[in-house]
């Protein structure tokens, strides 16, 4: 055998050797503590950006879905003021079509008055030709030119 102060060197190796190990475990089972939480943490900061990108994701969709929204809004008002310019030209063309034919009309009737009034005019002096009577004096005028 070994010398007792041999087997209390052993043992106090050992001892210290176990005591280090405990603190070597311990340390290991803190680092794992800090690990857990940092993991934890981290997945916590990974769902908070998930959440934010989602929610981003949704604010970018309704912008998209708003714009889409205006082109339409802003097609149909082209559209629509397309229409309106086209009904304005017709209505203008319709208008000077009515011009021309009321011109064309007023024309006519002017000249159509101004033959029923030549018409009236020889009918009147026709008429007054034939209603003339002479009297004596005018046959006697008569007589004294045709001398």
């Amino acid at each position: 055998a070994e010398s007792l102060d041999a087997l209390i060197g052993r043992h106090q190796t050992s001892t210290e050797a176990t005591q280090t190990r405990e603190l070597e475990a311990a340390a290991a089972e803190d680092a794992l503590r800090v690990s857990d939480l940092q993991l934890r943490e981290h997945t916590a900061s990974m769902f908070d950006i998930e959440q934010r990108y989602l929610a981003a994701k949704a604010a970018f969709d309704a912008a998209q879905d708003i714009q889409r929204g205006l082109s339409r809004e802003r097609q149909r008002r082209q559209e629509n003021l397309t229409k309106a310019t086209t009904v304005l030209q017709e209505a203008a063309a319709l208008e000077q079509s009515l011009q021309r034919s009321i011109e064309a009309a007023d024309s006519d009737l002017h000249n159509n008055l101004k033959v029923e009034i030549r018409d009236t005019q020889k009918i009147v002096k026709d008429l007054e030709a034939a209603a003339f009577v002479p009297t004596r004096k005018d046959r006697e005028l008569t007589a004294a030119k045709s001398e």
